[in-house]
């Protein structure tokens, strides 16, 4: 195929796109044409208010700005970082994102115009006709009707899944994630609303990122390069689900007990429930239920677990673990009940 027609059928796409409301009209080529644009979103002052995604607002709309200009990103979220200035002028970084209220360092920089009261865009300030290109978008957005579900999506909704007719901005892609491993996107929602509450910067003391909380070894097992990104974090989890129902699948009395053996393991590790059903087939008793394993779960002190060769992984306080298994059942019961 030439490359005339396979500009047009790009072309012809994007305008799809724009006409579905999936994107802004596409502009013409300019000087982000093409490029890979390193982009960098500073979340640590951020507001942290129940419903305020404002991290992965920034993040959808710089995917969006992309799509619109003909370029690629590669968006890092941190939550802070001291020098981005030098950055932005050493060429490191394309664009920052930080939140409106943040104190600045002007000099040498190009400011965006706000983006919805949450943040400004940073360029280095060579960068003119990227400065008005940038501008140009994101007039054009706050005048779409594009930006109103995207606000309402991101920043309006004070309770995920509360009276909304949706959980979260990332449905649609759960939807597309989940469909060929036959899993239910509801549980994927679930899992996600109690690790992250959605947020794309999520990161716990124990190294775990992103949407789905994967630890680096997880989320390296199944691709993840970036655990900001919304799609890849959301498919290295469905996919992990995947592999704890086939590691369990013997192991459970039915399909609900199953899940709930999954979520045990996904909180606590498979090698520690591993250790738990072991050491209940090494006293002969029947875990074959969540109540059951929960009983497992509460003797797993050190008295019990040291010196004991079918427990690889020594003492193990469970609670957080129950805790996560019950809260994430109802949530997703009620997902289940309140959405398709």
């Amino acid at each position: 195929m030439s490359n005339g027609r396979v500009i047009a059928g790009v072309v012809a796409g994007l305008a799809a796109l724009a006409a579905a409301g999936i994107i802004l009209a596409p502009h013409d080529r300019g000087t982000f044409a093409g490029k890979l644009l390193h982009c960098v979103i500073i979340s640590g002052d951020f507001v942290k208010a129940p419903g305020r995604l404002e991290a992965g607002y920034n993040y959808e709309l710089l995917e969006r700005f992309a799509l619109s200009v003909g370029s690629r990103t590669d968006t890092r979220v941190v939550r802070e970082m001291p020098h981005y200035a030098d950055s932005l002028r050493e060429g490191t970084a394309d664009l920052v994102v930080l939140p409106l209220r943040d104190s600045l360092q002007v000099d040498s920089l190009f400011i965006s115009m706000p983006v919805d009261s949450v943040a400004l865009w940073l360029i280095n300030a060579e960068s003119r006709s990227r400065l008005k290109e940038i501008n140009s978008w994101l007039e054009e957005y706050h005048a779409s009707p594009l930006r109103e579900r995207l606000h309402r999506e991101f920043l309006e909704v004070p309770v995920p899944g509360g009276k909304a007719d949706f959980i979260s901005p990332y449905d649609s892609l759960m939807r597309e994630v989940c469909a060929p491993l036959k899993e239910d996107w509801r549980l994927l929602a679930a899992i996600a609303y109690q690790e992250s509450r959605f947020r794309i910067e999520a990161l716990s003391g124990k190294g775990a990122a992103g949407l789905m909380q994967l630890m680096p070894v997880t989320a390296g097992r199944y691709g993840v390069e970036n655990p900001a990104d919304p799609r890849q974090s959301l498919e290295a989890g469905a996919k992990y689900l995947q592999h704890l129902k086939k590691k369990f699948r013997r192991r459970a009395g039915d399909a609900e007990e199953l899940r709930r053996f999954v979520l045990a393991a996904y909180n606590a590790g498979e090698s520690r429930l591993a250790d738990i059903l072991n050491y209940a087939d090494a006293i002969e008793a029947d875990c074959r239920s969540w109540a059951a394993l929960k009983e497992i779960i509460a003797v797993m002190d050190e008295e019990v677990t040291e010196g004991n060769e079918e427990i690889r992984h020594g003492s193990f306080d469970g609670g957080e673990t129950v805790a996560f298994v019950e809260s994430v059942e109802r949530r997703y019961g009620y997902f289940r009940k309140n959405f398709e």
